[in-house]
């Protein structure tokens, strides 16, 4: 008797505990993914040929960047991780798809490789870009620092090598406005980068 009231016992608390992780699963909000967004109606830089060809990579994010979850800065040593609000592909992936779609459209080329390309792929320039910082801050501002370089895709001659940083607000304390004003610090080291192609280029004559 004492046997069979302890295991009605002990399926009655597995019974309680089962429903309650399962109210705990229900009750937890779903994931939302985010991706970077390329400019909106951009157009070819004046002054700009389709002729010519790039390389595009290495392009590094620094590590504490390297995770699926949304990362913002709760202070001035504080990091903190979005529990729901996720990438929808690593953040370094996404960040070098966008940077390639705004060069194609700022310097009016399709003729862009991806690093690594083959060594018989035609590069007039390849782009380097090494960022250092790439976040929202608690004073609702989103940040940009990158250490950039242009190389001659023949000589493998450093061209130009420049630091950029660049600040955007956020609209709202949401993470779609997070990653709108992130999206738009890209957009503005891609035009920064394009502009230093389109003079090179013309300066070369090509």
């Amino acid at each position: 008797m004492t046997r069979h009231l302890l295991l009605r016992s002990t399926a009655l608390s597995l019974g309680l505990l089962l429903v309650f992780l399962g109210g705990c699963l229900a009750s937890s909000p779903p994931s939302r993914f985010y991706l970077l967004s390329p400019l909106s109606s951009p157009e070819s830089l004046p002054g700009t040929r389709s002729v010519i060809a790039l390389g595009v990579g290495p392009v590094a994010l620094p590590e504490y960047l390297n995770r699926t979850q949304i990362v913002t800065r709760a202070g001035e040593h504080q990091l903190q991780l979005a529990e729901f609000d996720r990438w929808a592909e690593p953040l370094a992936r996404s960040f070098t798809r966008v940077l390639v779609m705004n060069l194609s459209t700022l310097l009016a080329t399709d003729r862009i490789a991806l690093h690594p390309w083959n060594r018989s792929t035609p590069i007039d320039y390849q782009v380097i870009v090494d960022v250092a910082r790439f976040d929202a801050g608690e004073d609702g501002t989103a940040s940009l620092l990158a250490r950039w370089s242009i190389v001659d895709g023949a000589a493998r001659e450093i061209l130009r090598v420049r630091k950029s940083a660049f600040s955007e607000p956020v609209d709202d304390d949401g993470y779609p406005a997070t990653v709108a004003s992130m999206s738009r610090l890209v957009g503005a080291l891609s035009l920064e980068i394009a502009e230093a192609i389109r003079d090179l280029s013309a300066s070369a004559g090509d």
